[in-house]
């Protein structure tokens, strides 16, 4: 007796050992009857092999046999054997590899199955109502067989849905090998015992393969569920290779800004440290105004600026007041742009699509907006091309060649240069790094202290964006602090392609009783 496979409750193991033992039964008595050679050879069939083999001898032998007699009834019988044939071969393809997948869990008797099998096919074309039930009954389950061959890598894991797959396998196996004995039986008995059996329990057979159709639907139901399951999970691998894959893109256009030691922590600490500054000089100012994203000051002058679907860039030119100027290093009005860019950024619990950029007054070289837009446009590339997945790379050879054409045209940040070409790459490239962004989306830019960046590249920051606000598909908010110490702003001079797009207000800081608060 072969050990069944694990994980059966007993009633299941006693399943297993009944239609073994009635299978071994089965051959047993078949080889003590008077069988014709082709009925013996079938039940010795113990392979796909031996089953293909057997079939298309026996079809050529009918073949030769009408041939050779040309008689009518032969002839009948010839085209309707070759047919079955036919029918049966294929069955049994389709068959085979559930047959393998039983054979895999360590049951004995799948040699035998075939056997069993053929044997079936066999004694059902000798008898035209034989023949017509069980074509009935094999066509039943073909219908129902899930393709086995196309669902057969599922079978491997050992989660608890592959073990409940492998015994819905395993007793649908049973169920139709203990369908294909009772048949068996059946028409080898007299002819006495078959009309007895037909009056008095007719539904037998069609209760058995309706049986065998339950289990084999069930197979099917559980392989496209693990189906469906496989493919949400190699989904979810090819969108993480997929994000890989992207954020190796983003690496290279890094190193082709000169940003390769860039990170964001580095970056959040920087602004960090920034904001401590920032804040311990307002302490030392008590007597003086201050302004958050909640005071009033800014609520009286945010409302175009915030309005859906606007894009503006609003140039807020912080004047500190008059008793603390000389001498101050940080402007009034940049807590409230470092707030802002916070509180967009976790807006509704969702990152907002935001970039800041810190001109820092406490630096002693200051920034070329070469640097400082690049930083912009990594963190909105960094932000976008997780949200793109594919339609990442569908942008990637625009993308690349705006960068190449960046990196080539970068020379040096000396304060005379004056490149045209290297102003004209940075603004193509601007254009291209926000067209990734959809009508739907509204990107935010802030920039503090814009004073600060190199002498003559104040006017050209200000066209820059001015322009990539006039392109863009979705909508831009650019809020900009300038300190008059650094920059005298004329609005005249920016010479804008949309200057309805651009706001300026300069904004007076006073001293707390000069005002109702």
């Amino acid at each position: 007796m072969a050990h069944p496979p694990s994980g059966l409750t007993e009633a299941e193991l006693q399943r297993f050992r009944d239609v073994e033992e009635k299978q071994k039964r089965l051959h047993e008595w078949l080889r003590s009857r008077s069988l014709a050679p082709d009925e013996a050879r079938a039940v010795s069939c113990r392979s796909q092999a031996d089953f293909v083999q057997f079939w298309s001898s026996i079809s050529g032998d009918a073949q030769t046999k009408y041939d050779a007699r040309h008689k009518k009834g032969w002839r009948l019988w010839s085209k309707r054997y070759q047919t079955f044939s036919g029918g049966v071969i294929s069955f049994m393809k389709d068959m085979e590899p559930l047959l393998d997948i039983v054979k895999a869990f360590g049951v004995p008797y799948t040699g035998a199955a075939v056997g069993t099998i053929t044997g079936l096919f066999v004694f059902a074309g000798r008898k035209t109502i034989m023949e017509g039930k069980i074509s009935s009954a094999l066509e039943g389950v073909k219908d129902r067989l899930p393709g086995f061959k196309m669902y057969e890598y599922i079978y491997r894991a050992e989660t608890e849905l592959e073990t409940d797959l492998r015994k819905k396998i395993l007793f649908a196996y049973l169920a139709f090998i203990d369908l294909s004995i009772e048949i068996t039986k059946y028409y080898f008995r007299p002819a006495i015992y078959r009309w007895m059996i037909a009056s008095f329990n007719s539904n037998k057979f069609d209760e058995m393969t309706e049986n065998v159709f339950d289990l084999v639907v069930a197979i099917r139901m559980r392989c496209e569920e693990l189906l469906s399951r496989n493919i949400s999970e190699i989904k979810e691998q090819n969108e993480e290779l997929l994000r890989d894959k992207n954020i190796s893109h983003v690496m290279e256009i890094q190193k082709l800004l000169g940003l390769e030691s860039w990170t964001p922590e580095a970056h959040n600490e920087t602004l960090l440290k920034y904001k401590l500054q920032l804040n311990d000089e307002c302490v030392q100012e008590v007597n003086y105004e201050h302004v958050s994203v909640d005071s009033n000051l800014w609520r009286s002058v945010s409302n175009d600026w915030e309005a859906t679907g606007q894009s503006q860039l609003l140039l807020l030119v912080g004047v500190n007041n008059e008793n603390v100027a000389q001498g101050k290093r940080y402007n009034w009005i940049s807590p409230l742009a470092l707030d802002i860019a916070d509180r967009f950024a976790s807006a509704n619990g969702l990152a907002a699509p935001i970039a800041l950029y810190v001109f820092r007054p406490d630096y002693w070289s200051r920034s070329s907006i070469h640097t400082a837009l690049s930083v912009v446009l990594l963190q909105l590339l960094r932000h976008r091309q997780t949200a793109l997945g594919q339609g990442f790379s569908d942008h990637r050879e625009g993308l690349m060649a705006a960068v190449h054409r960046f990196a080539a045209a970068q020379t040096s940040e000396d304060e005379n240069d004056e490149d045209d070409g290297k102003i004209d790459a940075l603004r193509d490239l601007a254009v291209r790094v926000v067209s990734l962004y959809d009508d739907n989306t509204t990107v935010y830019i802030v920039l503090d202290r814009v004073d600060m960046c190199r002498d003559r590249d104040h006017y050209e920051l200000i066209r820059i964006l001015s322009t990539v606000i006039q392109k863009a598909r979705c909508t831009i908010k650019v809020l900009a602090v300038a300190d008059p110490a650094g920059w005298k702003v004329n609005a005249k001079s920016m010479a804008l392609p949309n200057a309805s797009q651009v706001r300026v207000l300069e904004l007076r800081q006073r001293m707390r009783y000069d005002w109702d608060y």
